[in-house]
């Protein structure tokens, strides 16, 4: 595995000149061809190292197979890049047929090279005074667009495995009646920004984007407080039989226990806590470090420890 990707790398840059890895190992950035940038910091183009996919932040250049690239850009090499990368076009028609992509604005734009824009600016001002930094902007891909129903938004795009957009959830700076604005396609259909996702190791699961923003890496936002058993996001701990964090507020503590115990019938390891005194996203990153420490092994005996407590209680089950 190692060794074919360094063969990877090493045709790419001997294509297109040097580039760096994601701390990840995932994804690899460089200048693009199109663009044809060669500062340092305008290695905008990412190539999802495993299947291929590529995508300029700058230009919009863009695909799931990265021969069309070499065709295009460095003909003499597009022999050795179909050794290193099978053409999987005719898969793709296929797989293109059965996905439906939501619609985004024609401006969209990466909030963190939108420049001097009033609205853009009080989009970054907001997410700062949330705790975000630059990096996580990036790192998030958080977006922006003077289209009027995204305008003054901050848009968290999603990208499949392969590095395809399939959905979005936009939250609204300004204080209003709806504060979230989501793409109309079956958020169960798609697992949130696959894309960064390591199957095999644990994997945190949290409520809303924001929350996840402020934990550690391979955290997937929910989207909500349920898993269905015919969600992506389901299937996929359940194929991987992921070591699973199940992180929700305590408003939603049943809930918890629900979506813990369909993991941990479907082969998980599953840990869990309940967040106090507000939501994950609304607390510092080192607190919710000081939060995930506190993790506990789940089992049923927590299902019937809570279903006990609330008859104390007086709940209704």
């Amino acid at each position: 595995m190692i060794q074919e990707r360094s063969k990877k790398i090493q045709l790419l840059e001997g294509a297109f000149g040097g580039g760096f890895l994601n701390s990840d190992g995932v994804n690899f950035h460089m200048c693009c061809p199109q663009c044809k940038d060669n500062r340092t910091s305008k290695k905008k183009l990412y190539i999802q190292l495993e299947g291929g996919w590529f995508h300029c932040w700058v230009c919009g250049l863009s695909g799931k197979n990265i021969n069309f690239l070499f065709r295009k850009f460095a003909p003499s090499r597009a022999k050795a890049c179909r050794d290193l990368f099978p053409d999987k076009s005719t898969e793709a028609v296929v797989l293109a047929d059965q996905i439906e992509i939501p619609d985004l604005p024609d401006d969209l734009t990466l909030l963190t090279q939108a420049g001097k824009d009033p609205d853009a600016r009080d989009v970054m001002t907001y997410l700062k005074g949330r705790g975000l930094s630059q990096g996580d902007m990036y790192r998030w891909r958080v977006c922006v667009s003077n289209e009027f129903k995204f305008r003054r938004k901050a848009i968290f795009p999603s990208f499949s495995l392969d590095g395809e957009f399939n959905y979005y959830t936009a939250r609204h700076i300004d204080e209003t009646k709806f504060k979230y604005k989501n793409a109309k396609i079956p958020k169960n259909n798609i697992v949130f920004n696959e894309i960064d996702i390591d199957w095999k190791s644990p994997v945190i699961l949290v409520e809303g984007v924001f929350d996840a923003v402020k934990c550690p890496d391979n955290t997937i936002p929910v989207l909500g407080s349920a898993l269905p058993t015919s969600s992506a996001l389901y299937k996929k701990l359940k194929q991987n039989k992921c070591t699973t964090i199940v992180a929700f507020d305590d408003d939603a503590e049943l809930k918890s226990h629900k979506v813990c115990n369909r993991l941990h019938l479907a082969g998980c390891d599953v840990y869990s806590l309940l967040v106090k005194n507000g939501d994950l996203g609304s607390k510092s990153k080192q607190e919710v470090r000081n939060i995930l420490s506190q993790i506990k092994p789940w089992s049923r005996i927590s299902l019937l420890s809570h279903k006990i407590s609330s008859i104390k209680s007086g709940s209704m089950l």
